[in-house]
């Protein structure tokens, strides 16, 4: 395993469920880490949405081994934000982890 292959800095962020003002439960992202990732698009799936095509692409990301990392979870890299779906240890070695991850929309 190169190093070369981790070439995108990712925040990792753990969701944190708490109460809002109004009493209902917030979900709110406190970033655990910088991690160094390797990221490959892996399809993109067009579903409908309000009457027209929203289209949802979806990533592997392969980074070092985390005993923390868990579906749920965020990874960030400038405008790219992805939702950690399942995490698999593809050796079982604990070296690396591979994520399956969804696109989530920009911030607005």
């Amino acid at each position: 395993m190169g190093a070369g292959k981790f070439d995108t800095p990712m925040t990792l962020s753990a969701p944190s469920v708490s109460l809002a003002p109004t009493g209902d439960d917030e979900t709110v992202y406190l970033p655990q880490a910088v991690v160094w990732a390797q990221v490959r698009p892996r399809r993109v799936a067009a579903t409908p949405q309000a009457g027209r095509l929203q289209e949802t692409t979806g990533y592997t990301v392969r980074l070092r081994y985390r005993a923390d990392v868990l579906p749920g979870w965020l990874l960030e890299a400038g405008p790219l934000r992805l939702r950690v779906e399942t995490v698999v240890d593809p050796d079982q070695r604990t070296r690396v982890l591979d994520l399956t991850c969804r696109q989530l929309e920009e911030a607005s």
